[in-house]
């Protein structure tokens, strides 16, 4: 859970572009507009069958914001060896004001990373695929396709 967190948070943080200043009626009606809070992960394996991993209480309280001036801005949380909490600084040092454009359905820009699949099986929730082709040797699987879930929150 940690790889997939950690990859969220470098994809969002080692990110930049500039801005396509078409900013449409399209873009602020996009179902992507809103604040979502990441609630585990989504394995779709080579079979057609799918599972899925819940995030443990600490990282189920990130959050990322999609605003409809086509920024985002994201929070990160990390657990505790010790148990509990804390604020990932290190996630959130540039996580502020991160361009972002839709380029077709399913298909958005984020920073200089083009993310191929982002899903809204519907309106409350978000899939977005960070890997694909892996073997799960938890799971003991072959892996077509990973994606980080989300909930809508606003």
């Amino acid at each position: 859970m940690k790889k997939v967190l950690a990859l969220i948070s470098a994809t969002l943080i080692f990110t930049s572009c500039t801005t396509d200043s078409n900013n449409s009626e399209e873009s602020n009606n996009d179902m992507i507009i809103g604040q979502w809070r990441y609630i585990g992960t989504k394995s779709y394996t080579v079979d057609g069958d799918s599972f899925t991993k819940d995030a443990n209480d600490c990282i189920s309280s990130s959050t990322v914001t999609f605003r409809s001036n086509r920024t985002i801005t994201s929070m990160n949380y990390s657990p505790i060896v010790t148990g509990g909490c804390e604020v990932n600084e290190t996630a959130n040092n540039h996580s502020e004001n991160i361009p972002w454009e839709k380029i077709s359905e399913g298909k958005y820009r984020i920073g200089s990373s083009v993310r191929d699949s982002i899903l809204f099986p519907n309106a409350n929730t978000m899939e977005m695929m960070s890997c694909q082709n892996f073997f799960d040797p938890i799971e003991e699987v072959e892996i077509d396709q990973l994606s980080q879930v989300y909930t809508r929150i606003e």
